[in-house]
């Protein structure tokens, strides 16, 4: 991505992110990434935390998932305590706030305005991308997760071009236990 990180006491707070990507980019080029160490086998790597992404204006761009905070492969850390809050996320390909596997414990969003996010198309090498404003399908099978969403207001996107959840403004994939407290939003669908 533009920007990524992995640790802990992660601070992204007050960029402009524009015209990241070009046309087909692929699905695992994001403005933002957010990521855990990562480990195929033996041990779980420690818990990583202490993540807060605020104030950016993240808009006009071709790389996929605005921010993406996910991680994959068995014994990678945990990623937990993410505040997402007061960001600006328009006129995006792909999803405008991913939140994935390997995000446990409590994380918080809100006050965030996506604005046509998820807008497509997929990527030219084939893979099929989600397109949709938001998409949370955070936790893992032997963890406690909550979700806060609130107070976000979330207008227009997605394309209906065959695309992964292609008609929903927000997507919660309960694959992993994930409890959701999601309050005093405004979607408006276009």
């Amino acid at each position: 991505g533009a920007i990524a990180g992995q640790g802990n006491n992660l601070y992204i707070l007050g960029n402009e992110l524009t015209d990241i990507g070009y046309f087909g980019t692929s699905k695992l080029y994001h403005p933002i990434y957010l990521q855990s160490a990562e480990a195929c086998s033996g041990p779980r790597l420690p818990t990583e935390s202490d993540r807060e992404v605020a104030w950016n204006h993240i808009h006009d761009c071709y790389a996929h998932d605005a921010l993406n905070i996910y991680r994959e492969c068995g014994s990678s850390a945990y990623m937990t305590d993410h505040r997402v809050h007061d960001n600006w996320f328009e006129d995006l390909t792909g999803v405008g706030i991913r939140c994935g596997d390997y995000v446990v414990g409590e994380n918080w969003f809100y006050n965030n305005v996506v604005v046509n996010a998820g807008l497509g198309p997929d990527p030219i090498n084939g893979d099929q991308a989600y397109h949709i404003p938001v998409y949370i399908h955070a936790g893992w099978d032997d963890t406690t997760t909550t979700i806060h969403f609130y107070n976000n207001t979330i207008i227009g996107g997605g394309w209906s071009v065959g695309a992964t959840w292609s008609y929903a403004m927000v997507g919660f994939d309960f694959g992993h236990p994930m409890e959701v407290d999601f309050r005093n939003n405004i979607i408006v669908s276009t």
